[in-house]
């Protein structure tokens, strides 16, 4: 019998309303495919925040599901909308390449939103055989002390600012797991495009992965690893 992989994500509409306020077309374009946008258009000017969210959390679902070992673009998992009004998923890239290593069979989505929130599951059967995992990807290289307390000091100002964390980021140490702290999957991607703000750069496929975001000073390498290739 194939086994059953589940995967579930919930998604603050509000959040993914600040992050368009704030981020614009940025947030729109890292997450979401022109036909998700198309798909989300309501009454209003735009595409409707709570469709959104449905899809951000249907993303995460399907992330749960592929338990990725390297980055995935969340614009390599689509929620596609079927002749029956029905949702669907469908991946691309490297969502894809996981997807054929799992041998990922019949799958089903469902999606909610209800006021201040959205909802996603995702099923799917995997295949007998075992996956073909690739080997995980090594950790960025240690950033230049010479640079350090310049770029955690940013680092700590956008957490503070759009991280939503639990715990104050003047608590927290620089190996301090982020998500223990309160970083959700939303706040990541809010944190991201903040410090491509900051940086004037952009985070590659390879390191939209949940390492990055695991501690301050895993994001401090990460930034070092990407602004030391554009040299």
């Amino acid at each position: 019998m194939s086994p059953i992989r589940i995967g579930a994500d919930l998604v603050s509409v509000d959040q993914v309303e600040a992050a368009i306020a704030t981020f614009g077309d940025a947030y729109t374009r890292r997450v979401y495919t022109e036909r998700e946008i198309e798909n989300c258009r309501g009454a209003r000017d735009g595409p409707a925040p709570e469709r959104l969210a449905a899809r951000f959390a249907a993303k995460e679902a399907a992330i749960k599901v592929l338990r990725p070992t390297s980055g995935v673009a969340l614009t390599d998992i689509e929620v596609t909308i079927g002749s029956d009004g029905a949702p669907d998923l469908a991946l691309s890239g490297t969502a894809a390449t996981r997807g054929e290593e799992l041998d990922l069979g019949e799958c089903s989505l469902s999606l909610t939103h209800d006021g201040a929130y959205a909802a996603a599951v995702f099923v799917a059967l995997a295949g007998d055989a075992p996956a073909v995992t690739p080997l995980p990807e090594p950790d960025p290289p240690k950033a230049q002390e010479s640079k350090l307390t310049e770029r955690t000091d940013a680092i700590r100002n956008v957490l503070a600012k759009h991280g939503r964390l639990s715990v104050p980021v003047t608590e927290l140490s620089d190996d301090a797991n982020l998500y223990g702290a309160g970083l959700t999957s939303h706040a990541t991607v809010n944190v991201m495009l903040a410090l491509e703000n900051e940086f004037d750069t952009e985070f590659p496929v390879a390191l939209l992965r949940r390492s990055t975001f695991e501690s301050i000073e895993n994001l401090d390498a990460a930034l070092e690893d990407v602004l030391g290739a554009e040299v």
